[in-house]
C-alpha cells in the first residue's frame, strides 16, 4: 500500500530506452532504444520497410510516461511493480526461468488488465513490455553472432531445436512477441483510447514486420500467429479502428510479397544477408515445404483481415490482392507436399482459394440483400469488377503454368488444374448470383476468359477444363445477351457479337488436334457439344440478327455454312471402327444445315436473316447435289457411303420444306429472289431422278411435286397446288 513506484526509471531516462533494470550483466543493457528508429531501420537487412508503419523516430508520439509516476493508483502500483520484476526475469541467462517468467507475466496480464487505469496502461506498455521486446530482439541480434552453445549439465540432453543460445533466445522473442500481440488482442478497446496508442501499434507492426521478413523460419511462423491474433480481436466499424486496420493491411500485403519473392529453386532461408547465411550450424535452412506453409498461414488470414475493412475496402484493394495472388501462387511445391495433398491441391492453393470464395460470399451476401443493382462507375460496381478480374486471372492457371513453375511435374499441373477449375465455379456463382449480366464491360472479359480454353480445347492439360469453359459460356452468355439487348447504354466499342462467333468458330475448329485416334463414345460425346454450340450460334445470333451488326451475320452464315460440310477430312472427324473409317461430325453438319435453313424460311421478323441467309443455303445445296453425281457416276457398282446418301436425302428434305413453305407465306413477307434462288436448283434436282439410291429417287420425286407451284401457261400467274398431284 505505500508503494510509490520507485521501480521507475528516472526522467531523464528516456521511455523509448529504457530496459529491464535487472537483467543480466551476460545479456547487457540495449542502447538503440525501445522503438525502432529510422536508424536502426535503416540497418535491418531486410527489404524496405512498409511505409505504412511509421517512420518517426525519438520519441514521437510516445506520451511522458516518466512523469506518471505520482498519478499511478496505489492498487495499479502493485501490479506494475510484478509486471515489471517478471519483465526482468524475462531476460534472465537461464532459458528455463525466461520461458516461466514470460507465461506468467503475459498471463497475469491477461486475466487482471482489466483493473488497470489508462495511466497504468501507458506504464505497462512504455516502461515493461515494449522495453522487454526491444531487450529480448537485441540480445538475440547478439548471440547469433556468436552462434554460442548452450551451457547444459552433460546428463541433460537438449533437444537439437534448443541446443543453442540463439534458438533459446528465438523462444523467448517468439514467447514475447506472441504475448504482446495477445494483449492488444484483448484490450483493444482499453488502450485505443490511449494517448500513445498509434505509435505502439506502429511498434508492434514493425516488429512482426521484421520477424516475418528478416527472421528464421521459426520467428517467421510465431510472428505470422501473432498478426493472427491481432485479427482475431472484434472488428469494429469506427474510423479511428478503421485506420489501423489499413495500417495492417498494408504490412500484411507487403509482407506477402516479400515472402513470395524468396528464392523457390533451391534450398532456402528467410535470412538475406552474408552472415546469416554463414551461421547455418545453429539452424536449418526453410525449404520450399516451410515456405508454402507460411505463405499458406499468411493467405488463411484474408478472410479476416477482409472483415475488419468493412468499409475502406476498395477496388485498389482487389488489385493489390490481385497482385498478390500472382505472386504466391508462382512459387513452386516440393513434390512430397503435392503428393500427400488429398485434395489434389496445395495447402497455399486451398488457402488462397478459400479466403477468395470467402469474399465472394461476402459480395453476393451484400448484392442479394440490396434492392437496386449498382451504377455504373460507383464504387460498388468497381469493386465487382476488380473482383472479376482477381477470379479470371485465377482461372488461368487451367490453361497456362506461370514460367517460375515450369517445368512442372504432373502433380503440379494437376494441382493448377484444380485451382483453375474451382475459380471458374466461383466466376459462374458470382456472375448470377450478383447479376453482373446487366454489366457490359463485366461480360466482354468473362467471354474473353472463356475463350482461352475454348480456343485451346484439345491442347489443355485437362479436357475437364474445356467441358466446364464450354457448360459456363452455356449458361451465362444467354442471360448476358438478353440483359444487353434490353440495355440501351452499351457502349459501342464492346463488339461482344464478334467475341461470341470467334469463341464459336475457333471451338468448332480447333487448331489442335485431339490426342490421337477418338474412340465412338468420345466421338459421340465432342460432337454433341459440337451441336450445343451450334445451337448457342442459332439462339443468340441468327435469331437476333436484326440488332447483331452486318459483318457479325456474313461471318455466321459462313461459319454454318463450313460446318455443314460432312466430308471434312481432319483427324477430329475421322473415327476407326474395327477397319473401316466413318466421317465423323454428321450430327454437327446436320445442325449447322437446319440452322441456315431455319433462317432461310421465312418467319415474322426474320426478312433480313431469311434473305442473307437464303444464297448461302441454296448455293451449299448445289454443292451437295452436284459432288453426289460426281461421286455417284464414279462409284459403278459401289454404294456410296452412308453419310453422304443421308446428307443428300437431308438436303432434299430441305428444299421441299422451302418449297411448302413459300406456298404459305404472303408475297409481302418473302425475301427478294427467294423464288430465283429455288429455280437455280431444278437442273440438279433433276439430274438425280436416275440414281441408284431408292432413298434420294424418293427425295428427288417429293420435291419436284413441289415445283409444281411454279408452273403456268405461258401470259398467266401460276396456281397453287393445295393437293399432291400423286394422289
Amino acid at each position: 500500500e505505500n508503494s510509490t513506484c520507485s521501480w521507475l526509471p528516472s526522467p531523464s531516462t528516456s521511455a523509448t530506452n529504457a530496459s529491464p533494470a535487472h537483467a543480466p550483466a551476460s545479456v547487457g543493457e540495449t542502447t538503440s532504444g525501445g522503438s525502432i528508429t529510422a536508424e536502426t531501420r535503416d540497418s535491418q537487412p531486410a527489404a524496405a520497410y512498409p511505409a505504412s508503419v511509421s517512420a518517426k523516430s525519438g520519441t514521437t508520439g510516445i506520451p511522458a510516461v516518466d512523469n506518471l509516476a505520482s498519478q499511478i493508483p496505489r492498487y495499479d502500483c502493485l501490479w506494475c511493480s510484478l509486471f515489471y520484476v517478471l519483465s526482468c526475469l524475462c531476460v534472465d541467462e537461464r532459458a528455463a526461468v525466461r520461458k516461466s517468467a514470460a507465461q506468467t507475466l503475459f498471463s497475469t496480464i491477461d486475466a487482471h488488465g482489466h483493473l488497470l487505469s489508462p495511466i497504468s496502461w501507458n506504464v505497462v506498455l512504455w516502461k515493461v513490455l515494449f522495453p522487454l521486446l526491444e531487450c529480448v530482439k537485441h540480445t538475440l541480434a547478439t548471440v547469433e553472432q556468436s552462434n554460442e552453445k548452450a551451457k547444459t549439465d552433460s546428463v541433460v540432453v537438449v533437444h537439437h531445436s534448443r541446443n543453442t543460445l540463439r534458438k533459446q533466445w528465438a523462444e523467448t522473442q517468439v514467447l514475447t512477441l506472441q504475448g504482446i500481440a495477445g494483449i492488444f488482442a484483448q484490450q483493444l478497446e482499453v488502450l485505443a483510447v490511449l494517448t500513445g496508442f498509434h505509435r505502439a501499434w506502429d511498434l508492434l507492426l514493425a516488429a512482426i514486420y521484421f520477424c516475418v521478413s528478416d527472421g528464421q523460419g521459426e520467428l517467421a511462423m510465431a510472428a505470422l500467429r501473432s498478426l493472427h491474433q491481432l485479427l482475431m480481436t472484434k472488428h469494429s466499424a469506427q474510423a479511428e479502428q478503421q485506420d489501423l486496420w489499413q495500417q495492417l493491411w498494408q504490412v500484411w500485403r507487403q509482407l506477402a510479397l516479400e515472402c513470395a519473392r524468396l528464392p523457390s529453386t533451391q534450398i532456402i532461408g528467410f535470412r538475406h544477408t552474408a552472415a546469416a547465411n554463414a551461421s547455418s550450424q545453429s539452424e536449418q535452412p526453410v525449404d520450399r515445404s516451410s515456405l508454402q506453409t507460411l505463405l499458406a498461414l499468411h493467405m488463411q488470414q484474408l478472410p479476416l483481415l477482409r472483415s475488419h475493412l468493412t468499409v475502406g475496402f476498395k477496388g485498389a484493394h482487389v488489385q493489390q490482392l490481385r497482385n498478390i495472388i500472382d505472386a504466391v501462387l508462382c512459387v513452386p511445391a516440393d513434390q512430397v507436399t503435392l503428393m500427400t495433398s488429398n485434395s489434389g491441391m496445395t495447402p497455399l492453393q486451398e488457402a488462397v482459394l478459400s479466403g477468395v470464395a470467402k469474399i465472394c460470399e461476402e459480395l453476393e451476401g451484400s448484392r442479394m440483400s440490396a434492392d437496386t443493382t449498382p451504377t455504373a462507375g460507383s464504387a460498388e460496381e468497381g469493386l465487382l469488377f476488380a473482383f472479376f478480374e482477381l477470379l479470371l486471372q485465377m482461372t488461368s492457371f487451367s490453361t497456362t503454368l506461370p514460367s517460375n513453375l515450369l517445368p512442372a511435374s504432373k502433380e503440379q499441373r494437376n494441382s493448377c488444374v484444380l485451382l483453375g477449375e474451382a475459380a471458374w465455379k466461383l466466376v459462374t456463382n458470382l456472375y448470377q448470383v450478383t447479376k453482373s449480366s446487366t454489366n457490359p464491360t463485366i461480360v466482354l472479359s468473362l467471354l474473353k476468359a472463356l475463350h482461352i480454353p475454348l480456343a485451346c480445347k484439345y491442347s489443355c492439360p485437362s479436357p475437364t477444363t474445356w467441358m466446364l469453359a464450354l457448360d459456363i459460356l452455356l449458361e451465362t452468355t444467354p442471360l448476358g445477351l438478353a440483359n444487353l439487348r434490353q440495355s440501351e447504354a452499351v457502349p459501342a466499342d464492346l463488339d461482344i457479337y464478334s467475341c461470341l462467333l470467334q469463341i464459336c468458330e475457333d471451338f468448332l475448329f480447333p487448331a489442335s488436334d485431339p490426342p490421337g485416334i477418338l474412340s465412338a463414345d468420345d466421338r459421340i460425346l465432342y460432337e454433341e457439344k459440337d451441336v450445343l454450340v451450334v445451337h448457342l450460334i442459332r439462339d443468340e445470333i441468327m435469331i437476333h440478327v436484326d440488332q447483331c451488326p452486318p459483318r457479325v451475320l456474313s461471318s455466321a452464315i459462313e461459319l454454318l455454312n463450313r460446318g455443314s460440310v460432312l466430308s471434312q477430312t481432319s483427324p477430329l472427324d475421322v473415327a476407326v471402327v474395327g477397319e473401316f473409317n466413318l466421317l465423323g461430325r454428321e450430327q454437327m453438319a446436320r445442325a449447322c444445315f437446319e440452322t441456315l435453313l431455319n433462317c432461310s424460311v421465312l418467319v415474322q421478323g426474320k426478312g433480313k436473316s431469311a434473305s442473307v441467309a437464303l444464297e448461302s443455303l441454296v448455293r451449299r445445296c448445289c454443292t451437295v447435289l452436284e459432288r453426289f453425281q460426281q461421286d455417284e457416276k464414279l462409284s459403278g457398282e459401289c454404294p456410296l457411303p452412308r453419310s453422304q446418301l443421308a446428307e443428300t436425302s437431308f438436303v432434299l428434305h430441305a428444299v421441299a420444306l422451302m418449297l411448302q413453305t413459300m406456298k404459305d407465306t404472303p408475297a409481302s413477307e418473302q425475301a427478294a429472289g427467294m423464288w430465283q434462288q429455288l429455280i437455280q436448283l431444278y437442273p440438279s434436282l433433276v439430274s438425280c431422278v436416275t440414281c441408284n439410291s431408292t432413298d434420294v429417287r424418293s427425295g428427288v420425286q417429293k420435291v419436284l411435286y413441289e415445283y409444281a407451284t411454279l408452273l403456268s401457261v405461258p401470259g398467266t400467274s401460276p396456281q397453287l397446288l393445295k393437293k399432291n398431284p400423286k394422289t
